[in-house]
């Protein structure tokens, strides 16, 4: 028995969660009609976001980059992290030729953001992500180091 919850744990501890292997389906599933993310969560988080010309928005766990590309078209300047390489190269892949330089993708794991510098970002998202993260405290203290004052997560 004992031998039993030691393998069990053991494979467990090994269990995937990245997105990366479903990557081109979830970018499908994103451009579809009348998805949860485009007709519930976008319209509510850019109200609640109330995007400023200029500001720059870090969209973490940001998958193939469809929010990102939301928050470009409302002003902000927006950076993207994935702990999944796979998907970060379907939201590279979407930039427009015009959108360079205003829109940059970063394979990171949310706890460990050391390409951006302390208090450089006005906004920050995490949007249908934290349940999968593992270090939660880790990715709210990137979060807070990153935030300028009185940004919003």
């Amino acid at each position: 028995m004992l031998y039993y919850f030691a393998m069990h744990k053991k494979i467990m501890d090994k269990k995937k969660t990245s997105w990366g292997e479903v990557g081109d389906w979830y970018q499908r599933l994103l451009q579809g009609e009348g998805t949860y993310q485009k007709e519930v969560i976008l319209p509510n988080l850019l109200r609640l976001l109330e995007i400023q010309k200029g500001e720059t928005i870090l969209d973490l766990a940001s998958g193939p980059g469809f929010f990102s590309q939301e928050f470009l078209k409302k002003g902000a300047k927006v950076i993207g992290a994935d702990i999944a390489k796979e998907l970060i190269e379907i939201a590279k892949s979407n930039v427009q030729e015009d959108q360079r330089g205003r829109i940059l993708y970063f394979v990171s794991p949310a706890d460990d953001l050391k390409f951006l510098k302390d208090e450089s970002v006005d906004k920050a998202v995490i949007v249908l992500a934290i349940q999968n993260m593992e270090n939660v405290q880790g990715v709210f203290n990137e979060c807070g180091r990153v935030l300028k004052e009185n940004g919003k997560l």
